[in-house]
């Protein structure tokens, strides 16, 4: 499957499917504002399970850049000079345990990484590590001009950017019905009704996990099956959701 604008949801559809399977439309149950929560939530659960938004980015060089917005998994750290499409020179850059960003920029006490073994500081190796927020490079690092940063983010729906290819309506659809039955099966105080929430909580959860025919496993199939230029083009889309 092709990753084009033509097979791409928005927020509002998504909602419209929800508030069918929930019965409400009139959104007198819970918000508008609530359910948009509920599918941002669902997003982000597929972004940190399933991987699905890879993002690329580049920053001028500087010791200390903060975290990419929405990242939460560093993939790969490279270096380069000149345009950010000229990396045929780049280099890359190796994580380092417990390295810390200091003024002297030197390894730490900790020298028993594979790349690093028996090592005193040398220009001639890069190094990084992230902690609290940052991403703190070696003094080596210096020499380039230009830092290139792949990591997963989290999706964040606004509005009605294209969200998800339609193959994941299905899994985004359920994960958010799941948590609004979960909700009402727990506030509401008539036995009856709690009874038939927690009969259609119990039936989403199987349309979402069950292994033969479940929304959530169609959509590992979909992410793992997707060749390399769909990928790079769902991977496009994605990181334009907070635009």
């Amino acid at each position: 499957m092709q990753v084009s604008n033509n097979n791409m949801l928005t927020v509002e559809e998504i909602l419209s499917d929800v508030l069918r399977n929930v019965d409400d439309e009139g959104m007198i149950k819970f918000s508008k504002g609530y359910y948009t929560s509920l599918i941002r939530k669902a997003l982000e659960k597929t972004s940190f399970q399933l991987y699905t938004n890879k993002v690329v980015e580049y920053f001028d060089y500087a010791s200390i850049i903060p975290f990419p917005v929405n990242c939460f998994n560093i993939r790969e750290i490279y270096l380069f000079n000149g345009e950010c499409c000229n990396i045929e020179s780049a280099q890359n850059v190796w994580w380092k345990r417990n390295f810390k960003g200091n003024e002297a920029n030197r390894v730490t006490s900790t020298t028993s990484d594979p790349f690093i073994k028996r090592y005193t500081y040398s220009d001639n190796i890069y190094y990084y590590n992230a902690d609290s927020g940052n991403i703190y490079l070696s003094s080596s690092c210096a020499s380039y001009e230009k830092v290139m940063i792949v990591f997963n983010g989290i999706q964040s729906p606004i509005n009605t950017t294209p969200l998800v290819p339609i193959r994941l309506r299905n899994v985004i659809v359920d994960l958010t019905t799941l948590e609004v039955f979960r909700k009402l099966k727990a506030r509401v105080n008539n036995p009856k009704e709690s009874q038939i929430y927690r009969q259609l909580y119990n039936d989403t959860y199987i349309n979402l996990y069950d292994k033969a025919s479940g929304s959530w496993w169609d959509a590992v199939i979909f992410v793992n099956s997707m060749d390399t230029h769909s990928r790079q083009a769902l991977t496009e889309y994605l990181s334009k959701a907070n635009e």
